[in-house]
């Protein structure tokens, strides 16, 4: 898929696993909105892909040095050793031994290494016959990133979103910011159904449940046939032992999803605590069926097989 902005070409791809782009294009404009022409006048396209060959390459620039590409990259992710003399996770908002923040780990893509991987466009030698010597290596492209961090921070930048200015004294402060900043999307995008259930699942992390459940429930309002959703919620219901509420949910994620191994085999548990060992071996059977390669359903239903054995003699 591309994207006109200009004369820049946006190209994306979509990650896969569990990885994300945590920048997009428009963030990308705004970056190279505030920066003069003649530091970004040979840009002609940003590509987000996916080859951080596991998170060891943030982005890169082409052969020709007219084009850029910023990296797909896990959704928690410390960029601690990627620093350079000179840097502090502080600085971008995050903390030191822990995981970086969302908006933390955007700010320095876009901050650090948007910047640097522009640093290696800038021309150094002229008259140079080779690419190798014309243009700016790692050296030169770090000055160029710190260089321009340090001048678009020198003042503040009028932006709802807070990751175009150095981290604030609450930001830095923030016993939670990976909560906050969900919360600040959420405000941004109310009727986002991923975003609530992202923010169910942090709650439910935080073992924050009632929080958890309104946050799924809000999810689901939008967008009921979510399995993960159902899935999600069934599974809250049956922490809280509500059995017959949690087969409601898994029944109707494993309608949404019957070659899913996941919704079976929580019917099967869910039936399983109720007592009736029948259908919740049935389920189990089900699960190993739609995905024979997976062990751990095969694993319960040879538990199950064994159990029941035993229980009926």
């Amino acid at each position: 898929m591309q994207k006109a902005a200009g004369n820049i070409r946006f190209s994306v791809l979509a990650p896969g696993c569990d990885r994300v782009h945590h920048i997009g294009a428009d963030d990308v404009r705004i970056v190279l909105s505030r920066l003069p022409i003649e530091a970004k006048d040979r840009l002609r396209a940003v590509h987000f892909n996916d080859r951080s060959r596991g998170g060891r390459i943030l982005g890169y620039v082409n052969r020709g040095r007219r084009e850029i590409a910023l990296c797909a990259l896990p959704p928690r992710i410390s960029f601690t050793r990627a620093l350079v003399r000179g840097q502090s996770p502080q600085q971008f908002g995050a903390t030191r031994g822990r995981q970086w923040p969302p908006l933390a780990i955007r700010r320095f893509m876009l901050y650090d290494v948007l910047l640097h991987e522009l640093g290696h466009l800038q021309i150094i030698d002229e008259k140079a016959t080779s690419i190798r010597r014309k243009f700016a290596h790692e050296t030169r492209a770090e000055q160029f990133a710190t260089h321009w961090c340090k001048s678009l921070w020198s003042e503040p930048f009028e932006h709802a979103d807070p990751v175009h200015n150095p981290p604030s004294k609450a930001e830095l402060s923030d016993p939670d910011p990976e909560l906050t900043e969900m919360l600040r999307l959420i405000g941004i995008r109310p009727d986002d159904a991923d975003l609530h259930q992202k923010l169910g699942k942090a709650y439910s992390d935080r073992r924050l449940r009632e929080n958890a459940r309104i946050a799924f429930e809000k999810s689901l309002v939008l967008d009921p046939d979510n399995p993960w959703t159902n899935l999600y919620l069934g599974n809250w219901h049956y922490k809280g032992e509500n059995n017959l509420e949690a087969i409601r949910f898994f029944l109707h994620a494993a309608e949404i999803v019957p070659d899913r191994a996941i919704a079976w085999k929580c019917l099967g548990d869910a039936y399983w605590r109720d007592g009736d060992r029948t259908t919740g071996l049935a389920h189990y059977r089900k699960a190993v069926e739609v995905e024979p390669k997976d062990k751990s359903v095969r694993r319960i239903l040879r538990s199950a097989i064994l159990f029941k054995s035993a229980d009926s003699s």
